[in-house]
């Protein structure tokens, strides 16, 4: 598949957007590995964070077909949006208390699952949440 072109395009013009790009591409990326940071690690996170919050969105609208007809499209999309923020909250949160105490589990309940706080950490940050939300916004 061949480049668009515009009239007032030309073949150097093109090289030097691309070498642009690819310099900007390099330098960014010596810049994060300076930093500690990994291309791939940080955009598998956001790939991940976004991903989730989708999820999330997408299970509240099934829901509200399900059990809730009640709630409005916009009820919807913030209670979702509201779940995929304070949900890996919850989770972040967690682990920090976890790394903290020097544990790998939170308990032996549950065995191989990091413990029962890690299977209701972010029903832990997401109820007062949702309370919240029904109770005085909504």
């Amino acid at each position: 598949m061949g480049s668009r072109r515009t009239p007032d395009a030309s073949p150097t013009r093109d090289l030097e957007a691309h070498l642009r790009l690819e310099h900007d591409g390099v330098s960014g990326a010596a810049a994060r590995r300076a930093k500690g940071f990994h291309k791939s690690e940080d955009v598998q996170d956001l790939l991940e964070f976004f991903g989730g919050l989708r999820g999330s969105v997408g299970a509240v609208f099934a829901c509200r077909y399900v059990f809730f007809g009640a709630l409005s499209v916009l009820d919807c999309l913030v209670i979702g949006a509201l779940g995929g923020v304070f949900g890996p909250l919850g989770d972040l949160c967690e682990s920090m208390l976890k790394r903290a105490y020097g544990v790998k589990d939170s308990g032996r309940v549950i065995p191989g699952h990091g413990g029962l706080l890690d299977r209701i950490d972010a029903l832990l940050f997401n109820a007062p949440v949702l309370y919240v939300y029904v109770t005085f916004v909504r």
